[in-house]
Protein backbone atom coordinates (compact mmCIF):
# COMPACT_ATOMS: atom_id res chain seq x y z
CA UNK A 1 0.00 0.00 0.00
CA UNK A 2 0.94 3.76 -0.85
CA UNK A 3 -0.12 6.93 1.03
CA UNK A 4 0.41 10.14 -0.12
CA UNK A 5 0.55 13.70 0.56
CA UNK A 6 0.89 17.32 -0.67
CA UNK A 7 0.76 20.48 1.40
CA UNK A 8 0.98 23.91 0.19
CA UNK A 9 0.83 27.22 2.63
CA UNK A 10 0.13 30.29 1.16
CA UNK A 11 0.43 33.58 3.74
CA UNK A 12 -2.39 35.35 3.59
CA UNK A 13 -2.61 38.65 6.20
CA UNK A 14 -0.15 39.42 8.57
CA UNK A 15 -0.18 36.18 10.87
CA UNK A 16 -2.36 34.64 8.82
CA UNK A 17 -1.79 31.55 6.87
CA UNK A 18 -4.06 29.22 5.08
CA UNK A 19 -3.16 25.40 3.88
CA UNK A 20 -4.29 23.54 1.12
CA UNK A 21 -4.10 19.82 1.53
CA UNK A 22 -4.20 16.69 -0.84
CA UNK A 23 -4.00 13.36 0.55
CA UNK A 24 -4.10 9.76 -0.68
CA UNK A 25 -4.73 6.24 0.70
CA UNK A 26 -3.43 3.31 -1.32
CA UNK A 27 -2.99 5.32 -4.07
CA UNK A 28 -1.79 2.83 -6.54
CA UNK A 29 -5.39 0.99 -5.56
CA UNK A 30 -3.83 -2.47 -5.22
CA UNK A 31 -6.31 -4.68 -3.56
CA UNK A 32 -5.46 -5.85 -0.13
CA UNK A 33 -7.30 -9.56 -0.43
CA UNK A 34 -8.81 -10.39 3.00
CA UNK A 35 -8.51 -14.10 4.19
CA UNK A 36 -11.39 -16.75 3.22
CA UNK A 37 -14.03 -16.62 5.48
CA UNK A 38 -15.50 -20.09 5.49
CA UNK A 39 -12.91 -22.58 6.32
CA UNK A 40 -15.29 -25.71 6.56
CA UNK A 41 -14.58 -28.46 3.80
CA UNK A 42 -18.01 -29.00 1.85
CA UNK A 43 -19.49 -32.71 2.69
CA UNK A 44 -19.13 -35.37 0.13
CA UNK A 45 -23.16 -35.12 -0.56
CA UNK A 46 -22.32 -31.06 -1.44
CA UNK A 47 -19.71 -31.86 -4.06
CA UNK A 48 -21.63 -35.05 -5.55
CA UNK A 49 -24.04 -32.06 -6.14
CA UNK A 50 -21.95 -29.57 -7.42
CA UNK A 51 -22.45 -26.96 -4.50
CA UNK A 52 -18.70 -26.29 -3.35
CA UNK A 53 -20.03 -23.44 -1.29
CA UNK A 54 -17.19 -20.73 -0.60
CA UNK A 55 -14.64 -23.04 0.83
CA UNK A 56 -10.72 -21.34 -0.46
CA UNK A 57 -12.43 -18.82 -2.53
CA UNK A 58 -11.47 -15.02 -1.16
CA UNK A 59 -14.69 -13.02 -1.29
CA UNK A 60 -13.78 -9.67 0.15
CA UNK A 61 -10.92 -7.45 0.16
CA UNK A 62 -9.93 -4.31 1.96
CA UNK A 63 -10.09 -0.46 1.62
CA UNK A 64 -9.85 0.72 -1.79
CA UNK A 65 -8.45 3.81 -2.77
CA UNK A 66 -9.48 6.81 -0.63
CA UNK A 67 -8.50 10.64 -1.98
CA UNK A 68 -9.04 13.95 0.21
CA UNK A 69 -8.80 17.38 0.08
CA UNK A 70 -8.79 19.99 2.76
CA UNK A 71 -8.11 23.24 4.15
CA UNK A 72 -6.35 25.13 6.88
CA UNK A 73 -7.20 28.41 8.29
CA UNK A 74 -4.73 29.48 11.03
CA UNK A 75 -4.98 32.99 12.50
Amino acid sequence: MFNASAFRSIHVYRESDFQIRFEAFNLFNHPQLNNPSNTTVPTASNIAAGNYGTFGLITSFGNTRQLQFGGRLTF
